[in-house]
């Protein structure tokens, strides 16, 4: 965290900044993304929080006042949407309620291009994580 704030510090930035990082299974951290925007790995907010990344970006960058806090208001799970995963589900996201669907404005659809993502609040992080992977299990054929 110091090592990030050092970085936008040194360069006066002011906005939504995301440092993606991933753990190895030897727990070593590795950073893989650094985007100077709202990223993907923060939609969940949408639903989750009581400020998006989207909302408090805004809040930045027009010199508002921000929260004090943002508080995590319940569990989720969120997943990246292909162009495949649409191929097989398009038709079927109107059957889950508790799925919140975000399809991106994107013209072309890829097989494996991001062209959305989903979140579920969940109180079992862990089963609604299973529950996804096997409902998605034709994007790992």
């Amino acid at each position: 965290q110091n090592e990030v704030k050092k970085i936008i510090d040194h360069i006066h930035f002011v906005g939504t900044f995301t440092v993606e990082f991933f753990i190895d299974t030897h727990n070593h951290l590795y950073v893989n993304e650094i985007a100077p925007r709202p990223h993907n790995s923060g939609h969940y907010s949408i639903e989750a929080c009581d400020y998006s990344q989207f909302d408090t970006h805004i809040l930045a960058i027009t010199g508002q006042k921000l929260p004090q806090s943002i508080e995590l208001l319940k569990p989720a799970v969120m997943m990246n949407l292909l162009g495949r995963d649409l191929d097989l589900l398009e038709d079927q996201f109107a059957d889950h309620p508790d799925w919140h669907v975000h399809i991106y404005d994107k013209n072309t659809r890829k097989s494996d291009r991001k062209m959305g993502h989903l979140t579920v609040l969940t109180d079992d992080v862990t089963r609604s994580e299973e529950i996804l992977l096997n409902r998605f299990e034709g994007r790992y054929n």
